[in-house]
């Protein structure tokens, strides 16, 4: 894989993972998680990731400074920018201290994933559980933006319809149990065939045990197959 194609996967990788940490701790707050604003937090996030891996590097060095600049240059933005939302309504990041558990939550996403990407050979057993850790949340990240996005359409952009549309225990329970059967299908290593089969056969129908919806369970299916097959590449690329 190329360097800006390896970058650009690592640096989605990171966001998006950082992004699913920011709402489970919003829903688990009471606070309203929306369609927009989740999306001008992805694309600012990333692209301070992308930026500094591409230009600058991916090393623990560029990652203290990704992980602390990221969360500060989102929280200038959301201050001074133009509104993604009604804030007469919802009041999410306007206190400081927002900073840092941003910053705690972008540590947690950058180095879990930086560890997968770059870990020891001779640490393969907590590498794998970081692997399944980092799938679990990048499957619940598509599954969440799938729920938003449908909302979203469905509402005519209604932003109190949408911000009600997640539960934190729906969400967290569906996390833990995707991040389970990520090892139980570690166990099928021996064939990745088998092994993947059986991961997106188990994210679908866990989605649809949690939610009895069958067009998001049928959704589950990509939710489940693309995080698989993208971190089966190869993209170490160039640091």
């Amino acid at each position: 894989m190329n360097k800006l194609a390896s970058n650009f996967l690592f640096s989605f990788f990171v966001t998006l993972a950082m992004v699913v940490l920011d709402m489970l701790y919003h829903l688990a707050g009471g606070t309203a998680v929306h369609l927009l604003y989740v999306l001008v937090k992805f694309f600012v996030i990333f692209l301070v990731t992308f930026l500094t891996a591409h230009f600058v590097g991916r090393s623990p060095g560029e990652g203290w400074f990704t992980t602390i600049s990221g969360p500060i240059i989102f929280y200038l933005y959301y201050r001074f920018a133009n509104p993604t939302l009604n804030r007469e309504v919802f009041v999410l990041d306007e206190q400081f201290w927002f900073v840092f558990a941003h910053i705690a939550m972008m540590m947690l996403s950058y180095f879990g994933v930086y560890y997968f990407v770059f870990g020891k050979k001779d640490s393969i057993k907590a590498k794998s559980i970081v692997s399944v850790f980092v799938l679990a949340l990048l499957v619940t990240g598509i599954d969440i933006l799938y729920q938003l996005t449908y909302v979203h359409i469905a509402t005519g952009g209604d932003e109190k319809a949408n911000a009600v549309a997640l539960h934190f225990e729906k969400s967290f329970n569906l996390f833990a149990l995707v991040f389970l059967s990520g090892l139980f299908a570690k166990k099928l290593k021996k064939n990745p065939l088998v092994s993947g089969i059986a991961f997106v056969a188990a994210v679908s129908l866990i989605i649809f045990l949690t939610s009895f919806n069958l067009p998001r369970a049928f959704f589950g299916i990509i939710s489940g197959a693309l995080p698989y097959w993208l971190l089966s590449l190869n993209f170490r690329g160039k640091r």
